[in-house]
């Protein structure tokens, strides 16, 4: 009997694995959307619910290990197959996503839910199978994010996860023999190289290397060098033009920058930093994997100025290393970072990130920005974004002034600016530099007044104010969905978040008026929809806050599994079902009002993520426990079913529309209104 609980226990640990490790590699495959969370967790969701249904009829415990071995080996080919017809760097529309997720998670998936009851079947104990599981998984999610992360890409985790299924379906029906259909993963983890060619198409792959904060793809044809993060473009060295403009100008811009501070941006731009009768420079990279493998590939004096004693560089998250800052330290601060398409770079360019750069400038110090570019047109989308970083920027700093619209660049300041282009030229021809691009021409075109009026005007039409509580890449991803969907993203920008919140509370008070004789399993639908898009919302706060939710996504799904656990294995000890579920309904109606106070430090974070999941077990028990007596025998089945239906509505909802329209403190008065609905009909219920 040992081994076949430790078997159920193996499931769990394999499945979360799975669902980790497929999630994590889909975020890189959608370019660090994370919005697209919703999307694969929902479908994830969907698929297991749908196996466990097919599944509780099935005596295949053991073959369904073997079988997801092999499927994982198929879906590891649809990785690269997908690429043919989705290359990297190419915007992916919403409904694509879905069909690209849906092929390749819902094989896993829907194994992973037959298992539960085949589990059930196989090891006879109901109670037993769903701790062993759930402790599985939440082991599963510890072992990936402190031990896999480290040693393992995220394909080669997928690989091996199949492996691992494989042997032990292999053991479970004591037929040595199946395990041949190893050699399906082992053969894609030996030709890994070959395919990431494939994937990156002839442009020169040289290697992939795992991140917290995403996977890193180097390239190189010809002798020049290219960085992704997560599918998207990050930079090129040797590119000499960009290495000038966007380090000389800065310099310029300023009369006197003797301590300069450096957020990001290839270490090549060093050399022209140093270049300049300057003090200090401090460069600060957040990703101590990016900073190898860029300043792997420097040559020559871009080499040598890394020895510099005036450099200092510094591994360190840039709010944390700003905010521990305790004095006015710097006369120049460059921020030479991605523009904000997913909130891990979107957390650099906030109001709150932006209040601690003007605290460590000194009196006359000054911001310099790069923002997107554009040459004559300038897509919604891109407006969007630009204008979004000029409106914030507006509400920190007392004078901003923006550059001619083909060079991106936003100078902030609380001094006024008198950019004097003489000046300028000035102290460029008194540096006597050796550029080979920027010359008193290019000063000319960059400072244009016209064009600098312009592009004032434009992005001033505006009025989003980017922050960790309304991010805007958010609404960014939401605007590009809709123009690769053939749709206007003006719709997009006609929604308001108060039309979004009246909808949806209208929907569930009909829902309600319709459920009013089933208050059990519309309360259970609400607990799954809240509990879900609750979870996607705290995510995303935490992915804007720290950065680094790539590799802490196992242990946050971890604990949510573990909440989870908890909860239903301690609801069956409740005597007084209709009491407690009236407890945990004020808890979840109370604790989405609290959020923006409680989430500060991270711990919070995993309290609330574990307590979401707490909540949502006892609920699920206790209801079920609260029909059984009235002997609605497939009580269980039919809750279930719809907790999960809950929790799909809610995941895509929240994902797409809730959050970027709305923003996460709306979204969470949002959940707590659901709560209240579902709350107010069980008391009334009771009282009847």
């Amino acid at each position: 009997m040992g081994y076949r609980f430790l078997s159920v226990f193996f499931a769990g640990f394999i499945s979360i694995i799975l669902q980790i490790a497929l999630l994590r590699k889909l975020l890189s495959y959608f370019s660090g959307n994370e919005l697209t969370i919703g999307i694969i967790i929902s479908i994830w969701l969907f698929g297991t619910g749908f196996g466990s249904y097919a599944g509780r009829n099935m005596r295949a415990f053991g073959p369904s290990f073997i079988i997801s071995g092999v499927v994982v080996s198929v879906v590891v080919t649809g990785f690269y197959v997908m690429r043919l017809f989705y290359p990297v760097g190419e915007e992916i529309s919403l409904f694509s996503i879905i069909i690209i997720t849906s092929f390749l998670v819902l094989p896993v998936s829907i194994i992973a839910g037959a298992q539960f009851p085949m589990a059930i079947s196989h090891a006879g104990n109901p109670e037993m199978v769903f701790a062993l599981e759930s402790i599985g998984a939440f082991t599963g999610g510890l072992v990936f994010t402190f031990l896999l992360t480290e040693t393992l890409d995220t394909i080669t985790i997928i690989l091996t996860a199949g492996i691992l299924s494989i042997i032990a379906g292999s053991l479970i029906i004591k037929r040595i023999l199946t395990m041949a259909f190893m050699i399906l993963p082992l053969i894609l983890i030996f030709l890994r190289d070959d395919l990431m060619e494939i994937e990156w198409k002839g442009l020169g792959f040289t290697g992939s290397f795992e991140s917290r904060f995403g996977e890193i793809t180097l390239l190189e044809r010809s002798g020049e060098y290219s960085l992704y993060s997560s599918g998207r473009y990050i930079f090129s060295y040797p590119d000499p033009q960009s290495e000038e403009l966007r380090s000389i100008i800065p310099l310029i811009l300023h009369k006197n920058p003797e301590d300069i501070l450096v957020i990001g941006g290839p270490p090549a731009f060093l050399k022209w930093y140093l270049s300049f009768p300057v003090r200090s420079v401090t460069y600060l990279e957040h990703d101590r994997v990016m900073l190898r493998v860029s300043t792997g590939i420097l040559k020559g004096d871009d080499r040598r100025i890394l020895q510099d004693k005036r450099l200092r560089i510094v591994v360190d998250d840039e709010r944390r290393y700003v905010r521990g800052l305790r004095k006015r330290s710097y006369d120049l601060i460059v921020l030479n970072l991605p523009l904000p398409h997913n909130a891990n770079m979107n957390r650099f360019y906030t109001e709150e990130f932006f209040y601690l750069l003007r605290d460590i400038l000194r009196d006359d110090g000054m911001v310099v920005i790069s923002i997107g570019i554009s040459r004559g047109y300038m897509s919604r989308a891109l407006k969007m974004t630009n204008g979004s970083i000029f409106r914030t920027l507006t509400k920190v700093f007392a004078h901003i002034i923006p550059s001619s619209d083909e060079y991106g660049f936003i100078i902030a300041s609380m001094k006024e600016l008198s950019l004097e282009v003489t000046l300028l030229k000035e102290r460029l021809s008194m540096y006597r530099l050796k550029t080979r691009f920027i010359n008193d021409a290019f000063v000319d075109d960059i400072f244009n007044p016209f064009r600098m009026e312009i592009v004032r005007k434009s992005l001033s039409e505006i009025d989003i104010v980017n922050s960790d509580m309304r991010p805007v890449s958010y609404l960014y991803n939401l605007a590009i969905w809709f123009e690769t969907g053939g749709l206007s993203s003006d719709l997009l920008l006609s929604l308001r978040k108060g039309m979004v919140i009246s909808f949806i509370i209208l929907i569930f008070l009909i829902f309600s008026f319709t459920m009013r004789r089933k208050v059990e399993s519309f309360l259970i639908f609400t607990t799954g929809y809240s509990g879900m898009s609750l979870s996607i919302s705290v995510i995303l706060l935490y992915q804007s806050m720290f950065g680094y939710l790539y590799e802490m996504i196992g242990l946050l799904t971890a604990l949510y599994m573990s909440g989870l656990a908890i909860g239903s294995y301690g609801g069956r000890y409740i005597n007084n079902p209709g009491k407690y579920i009236i407890i945990t309904e004020v808890f979840l109606f109370f604790l989405p009002l609290l959020l923006t106070i409680v989430l500060v430090k991270e711990l919070s974070f995993y309290i609330v993520i574990i307590s979401v999941g707490v909540a949502g077990g006892l609920q699920f028990v206790m209801a079920s426990s609260f029909l059984i007596k009235r002997d609605i025998k497939d009580a269980p089945a039919r809750l279930y079913s719809l907790d999960l239906l809950g929790s799909v509505i809610g995941g895509i909802t929240t994902a797409v529309v809730v959050v970027p329209v709305t923003g996460i403190h709306h979204a969470f008065i949002l959940f707590s209104m659901v709560k209240l609905i579902s709350l107010c009909l069980m008391v009334s219920r009771l009282k009847g």
